[in-house]
């Protein structure tokens, strides 16, 4: 329930947004945490990426709390900065220097549609603010000049929150950017921006977009299903770890967008179910990644599958972790990876989307294939070798150690679990 507003009603104080907010802040804490610089001379130039940091945080809380869509444009234009920025790094190198290059263009183009869809909606409603906007779609529910209008200013804006998420057909960037940025930002680049646009799409569809259910019905459903194919091809060819990562979350992102593609209630608890324990194995992934990084010669650094051979020898305990996670990535049961999917699949058929129903099932015993690759590497093809790893901080040990017990436990917890993930 809205409370207030700030600085001539430009933003918004809703208790029910500091959820959100709260949420966002735990998230970047535990990314800023985990790619903390490991070498003196990292650390050195990183309060550069600290200032961006916080800056990315700043714009991200800015972009869930405005009610018009000029402070939202701004605010996703600092955004956008920051990346250009964490990505590139303090210290650029060429495969650094490309792939900010790629994201900046890209990125460019998906801000100057989502400005072209602002334009669209200020000339059919002569204002920009959320409430006002709203009122008026409300009131002019039977003109169909002034829906369609809408619905191609809205569907210019869903564009850009789509690129931001990497979901196809605007994931050309996302393998390039995860494998060529910067090694200390790779981990807030999986996660933050995710978080914040995926709640952003999730509050438009509750402000707006529920007015035109019925003609997004099938768009979100053709995404989030080209979404989930391409994740899980995509990971079968791929080599490098860090592409591996962006297949993984094009495909975990599209079965979330499958299930709002439900148009009913238990379809949107099952979005942000979905989408929570997609977080929660991204964080242990990335973490297990992270623990790895090395600064100097003979250090052990993971960055092709290949290298995962080399873990089992030097610490045989994470390999039962890694392996853990990749299986509830892979929606094994009794892992929290099968829940979420479980319960996609379960709205699904109950609504009547049988075809969907099938090629979920297919793609997903298809994507099983390289979350398994990755336990073989790991698990029975191992090898020796003479590299060795720096001291696991025991913050991390024991943060990876906590969410392997969750995997493991979760068909025992899972009723409470779920329970308090949906009252958020």
């Amino acid at each position: 329930m809205i409370t207030g507003f700030l600085f001539d009603n430009e933003i918004v104080i809703d208790p029910g947004l500091w959820k959100l907010k709260i949420f966002l802040i735990t998230g970047s804490l535990f990314a800023l945490l985990v790619t903390y610089p490991l070498s003196p001379e990292s650390r050195s130039r990183s309060y550069v990426n600290t200032i961006l940091f916080i800056s990315l945080v700043f714009s991200a809380q800015l972009l869930l709390v405005c009610t018009d869509f000029l402070l939202f444009y701004l605010a996703l234009e600092m955004h956008s900065f920051c990346l250009y920025a964490l990505i590139v790094g303090p210290k650029p190198s060429l495969r650094s220097l490309r792939a900010g290059l790629k994201y900046f263009i890209l990125s460019a183009v998906a801000s100057a549609i989502c400005l072209v869809g602002i334009m669209f909606l200020y000339g059919l409603t002569r204002t920009l603010n959320y409430s006002e906007i709203q009122v008026i779609i409300n009131s002019k529910a039977g003109d169909q000049d002034m829906h369609n209008g809408c619905l191609v200013a809205f569907a210019c804006i869903l564009v850009t929150i789509l690129f931001k998420l990497g979901l196809v057909p605007f994931h050309v960037w996302v393998s390039d950017v995860y494998e060529g940025s910067c090694e200390d930002v790779k981990g807030i680049l999986v996660i933050i921006p995710k978080i914040t646009f995926f709640f952003i799409l999730l509050n438009f569809q509750a402000l707006f977009l529920d007015n035109f259910s019925e003609q997004l019905r099938p768009f979100y459903q053709l995404i989030g299903m080209a979404s989930v194919w391409t994740g899980g091809l995509l990971g079968i060819y791929q080599f490098e770890v860090w592409r591996i990562v962006a297949a993984s979350g094009i495909g975990s992102l599209g079965f979330a967008i499958i299930s709002l593609g439900g148009g009913t209630f238990s379809a949107l608890v099952d979005v942000e179910v979905s989408f929570t324990l997609y977080l929660l194995m991204a964080f242990n992934l990335i973490t297990f990644l992270y623990l790895f990084r090395g600064f100097k010669s003979g250090y052990l650094t993971i960055t092709t599958i290949h290298d995962f051979r080399k873990i089992a020898s030097l610490y045989p305990g994470l390999t039962l972790v890694f392996a853990l996670n990749n299986m509830a990535l892979a929606a094994i049961p009794p892992l929290m990876g099968f829940f979420s999917k479980a319960a996609i699949v379960t709205d699904l058929s109950t609504t009547g989307y049988y075809v969907l129903v099938l090629s979920t099932l297919v793609i997903s015993a298809i994507s099983c294939f390289f979350y398994l690759t990755l336990i073989i590497m790991t698990l029975f093809r191992t090898e020796r070798s003479s590299a060795f790893i720096k001291p696991l901080r025991l913050s991390l040990f024991i943060f990876i150690s906590c969410l392997t017990t969750l995997n493991a436990w979760f068909f025992l917890l899972s009723p409470s679990l779920l329970d308090i993930i949906t009252k958020l």
